[in-house]
């Protein structure tokens, strides 16, 4: 019975609940399907017009759920949730209700009573940054949609040790505040900007901390002026690039100051047909990988050869989540032979949601093809963003 239960989705387990006995069989598989489950998500309408069925599943749910998803909950339903203590919670997602007051901050004294804790929460709505700095032992922060983020509330948050990423956006009033406050995090690995400008002095001090090894840049007018910035400053440390949507646009000779680059990852980029891609490639003598998703920049694979031939010391080639018809496959054997004999190492190439033709197409003892989903098939960059990391300065 219990796989069944499983099968249903919350609002099906939630009419089967109500249909039955509480304390009758059926009713206890639910509420352990509802207690061995680790995550949950709740809409607003999930539970509305039914209160007592929303206490009943808190009590199930309160000892053993790790990962939570709150949809824009109106204030009677989360005084509810006061009532429950969360101990092990770690991980929130709140969408706040954004027809509720933008300077009452109760929801979020809520949060901090039910879930103790916590350590990752990704936070939108009307918050102003009330409370949030009581959870001492957060460790992932993502405010980006907190339109009415107070500087005073940031700088609290900012007075936490222990964080380790944050993602933030900010007014241009606002920069040198938000940016002497994030001075303070000196453990902060990840850091993900929403911003109109950034002064060559504080890219300076963000570029310094000590521990900084990944930095995310959503699209802006000067975006490409702050690229310069960061590699005259960092350059020489940044050994990994994601584009989604952008590289086409960014000049060749600010790319070439990213001379250690080891991997690029290019997505969603299908503006690479109408640039010259092996000039872009040149700009990375020390390439290792190079992963293409959703961005099929070639008519055919003699492009692929083009870049394999170019780059010396690239050991993987992966492209993903694009259908190679039979036209691209209408390339030159004799050009990939060529390739692949001058070539010390053997060349790594891996396919995912691509069709296929691959290994009747692709053969040379130089190449080892792979197929499925792996870490780099699987970006978590936003559309129009740029993502660089870095050696930390620490080690």
């Amino acid at each position: 019975i219990s796989k069944i239960i499983e099968y249903l989705n919350l609002r099906e387990q939630l009419q089967l609940w109500q249909a039955t006995d509480s304390t009758s069989r059926l009713g206890g598989v639910v509420s352990y399907c509802w207690q061995r489950q680790n995550s949950h998500t709740v809409f607003r309408n999930t539970f509305e017009g039914i209160p007592a069925v929303l206490e009943d599943f808190l009590r199930c749910i309160c000892s053993s759920v790790t990962v939570l998803t709150l949809n824009y909950l109106p204030m009677e339903q989360l005084e509810l949730w006061k009532n429950h203590v969360f101990p092990n919670l770690r991980e929130l997602y709140y969408m706040g209700d954004e027809n509720g007051d933008e300077d009452d901050d109760s929801d979020i004294a809520i949060l901090v009573k039910c879930f103790p804790q916590l350590e990752s929460i990704g936070l939108s709505g009307n918050s102003s940054g009330q409370h949030i700095s009581q959870w001492r032992n957060l460790r992932r922060l993502d405010m980006q949609l907190c339109w009415y983020l107070s500087t005073q509330c940031f700088e609290e948050i900012c007075q936490n040790p222990r964080l380790q990423m944050l993602n933030i956006q900010w007014r241009r009033s606002e920069e040198d505040a938000y940016v002497q406050a994030i001075l303070k995090l000196l453990d902060l690995e990840e850091l993900e900007v929403d911003i109109v400008n950034l002064s060559q002095e504080n890219t300076r001090q963000l570029m310094s901390l000590p521990k900084l090894r990944k930095l995310r840049l959503h699209h802006f007018d000067h975006l490409d002026d702050l690229l310069l910035d960061i590699c005259r400053l960092r350059g020489h440390d940044v050994m990994a690039a994601t584009f989604n949507d952008n590289i086409w646009m960014r000049p060749l000779d600010v790319l070439a100051k990213l001379y250690n680059l080891r991997s690029l990852t290019i997505i969603d980029d299908e503006g690479c047909i109408d640039i010259d891609f092996s000039a872009l490639i040149n700009c990375f003598p020390r390439l290792e990988q190079l992963h293409l998703d959703n961005s099929l920049i070639w008519s055919n694979a003699d492009g692929i050869w083009s870049v394999v031939g170019s780059c010396p010391k690239l050991k993987l080639f992966a492209m993903s989540n694009m259908d190679l018809n039979e036209e691209f496959f209408a390339f030159s054997a004799s050009t990939m032979n060529r390739v692949l004999d001058s070539r010390e190492d053997p060349l790594v190439m891996h396919f995912y949601k691509t069709g296929s033709q691959i290994s009747e197409r692709f053969r040379h003892r130089s190449l080892k093809l792979s197929y499925g989903a792996k870490n780099y098939t699987y970006s978590q960059v936003p559309e129009d963003c740029m993502e660089l990391e870095l050696r930390p300065m620490e080690s």
